[in-house]
């Protein structure tokens, strides 16, 4: 059985709902382009099928940061609520659930680009690049 994901940005102008690949699943992001797009040095994101991500309320902003996909942002508070990618997936922004606290992140994706100020000590697997990557 899927666990619905809800959430929405600061504002509430932009509200969505899904539901998980994997349930409860989430990964720390250090990418430079996460970094950037959020002003923080990691992000931490759930995916969940594209097929499935629906805006309930709001029209999102969009940008392609990158020739993967584009951020999904709110147009009047400015919250990134996803990062839709080309491919069948879209990258939900943990925090901004309305359970956050349910996806904990399983390990930390992009450290080649970590901040190197930005300590961790979760004992989380680290992958070079994404999630597919080689771990460090």
């Amino acid at each position: 059985m899927s666990v619905s994901v809800n959430g929405g940005c600061l504002c509430g102008a932009l509200r969505y709902t899904s539901t998980p690949y994997n349930e409860k699943a989430a990964n720390y992001c250090h990418c430079r382009l996460c970094q950037k797009a959020n002003g923080a040095p990691v992000v931490v994101f759930t995916w969940v099928p594209k097929e499935n991500f629906k805006f309930a309320k709001g029209k999102p902003q969009r940008y392609a940061t990158s020739d993967k996909g584009e951020r999904l942002f709110c147009g009047t508070c400015g919250t990134q609520v996803g990062f839709e990618t080309k491919g069948p997936v879209v990258g939900v922004t943990v925090p901004t659930l309305d359970n956050p606290e349910d996806f904990a992140p399983q390990q930390h994706i992009f450290v080649s680009s970590k901040q190197p100020w930005f300590k961790d000590n979760d004992g989380l697997p680290h992958l070079k690049e994404g999630p597919d990557s080689e771990s460090i």
